[in-house]
């Protein structure tokens, strides 16, 4: 398991054998949790699988020492939040619009992408893209529909389940920028 990449290098949760390094931090703010992979990298940050609280240690729970003196319960894992980097601003993104789509590839060109919930990748050519005489290259981000492979996608579809394999490296299907 790998640990969260906001965790300060050479650091970790403290478990039930680190109580005396714990102890300068009674008191200080933390990330409290039941299970180790709270602390791992993945989709779920730490703020949404752990508890943040207050520090307080108790010797009468051995299992558990760590108490987050905000809710009164006890856990076998901490974290001092002062051993996570700062986060970065997160980037925003929107679905591309055609002309930006077509500024990467161009008809006949392969698409590299996967779907979010699941393990389904895809590598297929880009066959076209739908529009009419009343939409132009320039319409809303997402309106306009592209063909990979034998299917049909929206723009903004692509934008909302898959992600995309652009200059070796896996990123939103879509453009940073606000959403319209």
């Amino acid at each position: 398991m790998k640990l969260d990449n906001r965790i300060i290098d050479g650091k970790k949760p403290l478990t039930c054998f680190d109580t005396e390094e714990a102890r300068k931090f009674e008191g200080e703010e933390g990330y409290f949790s039941d299970y180790p992979r709270a602390f791992a990298d993945g989709e779920a940050s730490i703020d949404e699988c752990a508890e943040k609280g207050i520090l307080k240690l108790e010797g009468n729970h051995e299992n558990c020492p760590y108490v987050n003196k905000t809710t009164r319960l006890n856990y076998p894992y901490f974290l001092p939040a002062e051993w996570l980097k700062p986060e970065e601003q997160e980037k925003k993104y929107r679905p591309y619009s055609i002309a930006e789509f077509l500024k990467l590839y161009q008809v006949g060109d392969i698409v590299e992408f996967r779907a979010k919930i699941c393990d389904e990748f895809y590598r297929v050519m880009f066959i076209g893209y739908i529009t009419n005489s009343n939409r132009s290259m320039d319409e809303k981000p997402g309106e306009i529909d592209v063909m990979l492979g034998n299917y049909l996608y929206s723009l903004s579809h692509l934008f909302e389940d898959y992600e995309l394999f652009f200059e070796d490296e896996w990123q939103p299907f879509g453009v940073e920028g606000d959403s319209e």
